[in-house]
């Protein structure tokens, strides 16, 4: 199995990833073709990739872009838990540059508030990712690995909130029988590297 991932493949780890397991605590999971789908389990989850600091900063990060509110947010989704797991198969350069981003933001965050974004409330990682959101047209060179990050840790984290359940069929309503199983990837060729 190739260790390099194409926008096709994530899709295809993604809508397999859809399908609950009803009645059971759920875990995602690499079956035997690459491919990330939920599997039933009765252990607690736990990191493949990152440490467990690392983890629960990812969760809150994710929190922060999708916050719970009327609809579940991003924790409730465990966009994390999915992160995670497609990060463990992702090749060794963009595990690197996500963890080092990640840690960057961690750092700012202990610099202004004294402690790290694993144990950040969710609105002083919202304030971390305020002045490299994509709000704003510019950012100052100092800030250019965090905006990076970000663009990158938003699209991870859309991606796997509505491709979930959560997403999919709680937030926008779209019939659970229906799921993203039946969707067959985009239809723009430029996408499908």
């Amino acid at each position: 199995m190739s260790q390099s991932l194409t926008r096709r493949q994530v899709l295809g780890m993604a809508a397999a990833a859809t399908a609950a397991i009803p009645g059971s605590r759920w875990i995602f999971a690499l079956a035997g073709d690459g491919r990330i789908v939920k599997a039933a389990s009765a252990e607690a989850w736990s990191p493949v990739f990152l440490s467990a600091d690392q983890a629960k900063a990812l969760g809150n990060v994710c929190e922060a872009i999708i916050p719970r509110t009327a609809t579940p947010g991003a924790l409730d989704a465990r966009c994390h838990e999915y992160i995670d797991l497609e990060l463990s198969v992702s090749p060794d350069a963009a595990k690197k540059t996500f963890t080092d981003g990640l840690a960057w933001l961690d750092a700012r965050c202990k610099s202004a508030h004294g402690h790290g974004l694993a144990d950040a409330p969710l609105d002083h990682v919202a304030e971390m990712l305020g002045p490299i959101s994509d709000e704003h047209e510019s950012h100052p060179d100092e800030l250019k690995a965090g905006v990076e990050f970000f663009r990158d840790i938003k699209r991870r984290t859309i991606f796997a909130y509505y491709t979930s359940r959560e997403g999919w069929v709680v937030e926008l309503g779209r019939p659970e029988h229906v799921g993203m199983e039946k969707f067959q990837g985009c239809t723009d060729p430029s996408e499908h590297a």
